[in-house]
């Protein structure tokens, strides 16, 4: 479907689940949401809050998280998931 920075995300036809195949990981896909709404919602409120925060240094990274997982708690229910990762350099303030 599509390129994280770190990861290839591929729909199984089958069920509708999004998974991540990782650049530097085992091969083993990680489940990261539910379906293709869910994944285009996340990327929209990841958007959006990239945008608030250009405007307000102070925006709280636990935001991005509670958003998304107000919808879907798949995108940072695995610690190596790209989610994780993008978070983290959120809050190290270098995404």
């Amino acid at each position: 479907m599509g390129y994280f920075p770190t990861a290839i995300a591929a729909l199984n036809p089958a069920d509708g689940r999004i998974y991540e195949f990782s650049h530097d990981g085992d091969g083993n896909p990680v489940l990261i949401h539910r379906n293709v709404e869910s994944l285009v919602r996340s990327l929209i409120v990841l958007k959006k809050f990239c945008e608030e925060r250009e405007e307000n240094e102070d925006l709280d990274p636990q935001e991005l998280r509670r958003r998304i997982e107000a919808f879907d708690d798949l995108p940072f229910a695995v610690e190596r998931s790209e989610w994780n990762r993008m978070y983290e350099e959120i809050v190290d303030g270098i995404f």
